[in-house]
């Protein structure tokens, strides 16, 4: 799989989520996806991560009379969990692979292989949700991890 230009986005996705998938251990060792590109629409079993893009930005064009641009992606993996370890861990894990997963260019699954270049990490923000399902009240402990990657867009 390579990102092209015409799918930049959605290739994007599928590649983190393919490779989080190939390389993040379930912690709690379902034969299931856990890892997702939307958030789920019915319930779960935590925990899960959802990677989605959050912006797309044509930053730079390359040049004078040049359909080629530097774009900036920026992608949001959120880890849901069921507790404050967990949560913590499976962040510190993806954060891990991802700083991991650029170099070198010995397997065609490292990012920038797939012209994803510059990895960044922008933030990463605790977040805790309290939601009543059934009529019991759960907390819902997640974490978004905000990244950028550089893409030459235009070149193929």
């Amino acid at each position: 799989m390579t990102v092209s230009t015409a799918t930049v986005i959605s290739d994007t996705v599928l590649f983190l989520r393919n490779n989080l998938r190939n390389n993040i251990t379930d912690p709690i060792e379902r034969k299931t996806n856990w890892i997702l590109t939307s958030y789920p629409k019915k319930a779960v079993s935590y925990p899960i991560i959802t990677i989605k893009n959050s912006n797309l930005e044509f930053s730079e064009r390359l040049g004078m009379n040049q359909e080629k641009y530097l774009v900036t992606l920026d992608l949001e993996i959120r880890v849901w969990a069921r507790n404050e370890i967990e949560r913590d861990s499976l962040s510190q894990s993806i954060i891990t692979y991802l700083n991991s997963n650029q170099f070198p260019y010995t397997t065609s699954e490292t990012s920038s292989n797939m012209e994803l270049h510059d990895l960044r990490v922008n933030n990463v923000i605790d977040i805790d949700e309290i939601k009543g399902i059934g009529g019991a009240v759960q907390t819902v402990l997640s974490k978004i991890i905000s990244i950028t990657y550089k893409y030459l867009y235009g070149f193929n």
